[in-house]
């Protein structure tokens, strides 16, 4: 016979130290007053989870373990007596940065597990109903959507300006969804990989282009337009420049063909320091926006799922079982993984 202490134990993946990830055997966690704990089924795997691992922790092994997961979905399995508008059975999203609980991002949970404990649910920006007709796998895309949302936000678009997106993973694609959404139907994608250039156009993007030998200045001008500046300088009549890949050289390449009073969106990880020729910067009024998380986010792309029709499968390319999480996780590492893995948590 089971005891009850074996009838309460539920998975969940831990990081350990660089490339040591495992799935443990732990007990399910208990709502507190203030809390939720929520039967995950869903939860993707972000570029954020393949820095975590490879260098052990946040920055580096803490000697404890750091749980894991933060793009999921699930239903409430169990509410605390402050809670008052999450109920039991209700299919949610989880902003894993609400009510401070860094979910899977340093906190002392993680969403790959079976069950999931949000803190301070009570709050009221942590746990977000789904749309009735949004299905539970697309629920594990909002946290991904909402990135997206925020890089598109920090733009300030106008309906009718033309965009161009470099490098279209799972935040690309979320960023050519908010930017048709928010009236932007000229929408140009850069990437090296056909697959995801396929997927681009899928999602709503105009043309997708590899970068390799592109010749950025002819191509733009080309699709969005050209003039010169100051007489002499040719330009490009792209509004908004969305760098969702981190490579270096995008900012020079930016910087080189934009126009004047052209927005800069820095969407990507960054992970050595990158040369900015100011003198452009001042004659181009070049601005350049950091975008980090989302934090207003959610329920915007909430929003836009209930009131459109938009079709999100070409945001995932893999689907695994929890139990093939390194199985898993080697596809996400790999440059031609295509897409969003996600991680299925229950059968």
């Amino acid at each position: 016979m089971k005891t009850a202490l074996m009838q309460n134990m539920m998975r969940l993946v831990n990081l350990y130290a660089p490339d040591d990830v495992r799935v443990d055997q732990v007990p399910e966690p208990v709502a507190g007053d203030d809390d939720v704990v929520v039967r995950v089924q869903h939860c993707g795997i972000c570029g954020s989870d393949l820095g975590y691992v490879a260098a052990g922790g946040l920055a580096g092994p803490t000697g404890s373990a750091m749980p894991l997961g933060h793009e999921l979905s699930g239903t409430v399995h169990s509410v605390g007596q402050h809670v008052s508008d999450i109920a039991v059975g209700d299919r949610v999203c989880v902003n894993p940065m609400g009510a401070g609980n860094a979910i899977g991002n340093g906190g002392g949970e993680g969403g790959f597990a079976d069950y999931l404990l949000v803190r301070n649910a009570s709050a009221g920006d942590a746990v977000y109903r789904l749309p009735d007709h949004l299905g539970m796998r697309d629920g594990a895309l909002v946290e991904p959507l909402a990135v997206g949302m925020h890089a598109v936000n920090q733009a300030r678009p106008k309906p009718g300006e033309k965009a161009v997106i470099f490098g279209v993973g799972a935040i690309g694609l979320s960023s050519i969804a908010a930017l048709r959404y928010k009236g932007i139907t000229d929408v140009l994608a850069l990437d090296f990989s056909a697959e995801r250039r396929e997927r681009a156009l899928s999602m709503g993007a105009s043309d997708a282009r590899s970068p390799a030998d592109l010749d950025l200045l002819a191509y733009l001008s080309e699709r969005h337009g050209a003039h010169t500046l100051q007489g002499w300088m040719p330009v490009v009549g792209t509004d908004i420049f969305i760098d969702a890949a981190g490579a270096n050289s995008i900012v020079k390449s930016v910087l080189d063909v934009c126009k004047q009073g052209a927005r800069l969106i820095v969407a990507g990880l960054h992970r050595t320091p990158v040369d900015v020729d100011l003198m452009m910067v001042l004659m181009k009024e070049l601005s350049i926006t950091g975008s980090m998380a989302y934090p207003t986010e959610f329920p915007e792309v909430l929003d836009m799922l209930q009131n459109t029709d938009m079709d999100l499968s070409a945001m995932v390319s893999h689907h695994f079982p929890l139990d093939e999480f390194n199985q898993a996780f080697a596809v996400a590492c790999s440059p031609e993984a295509g897409a969003k893995v996600i991680i299925d948590m229950q059968s």
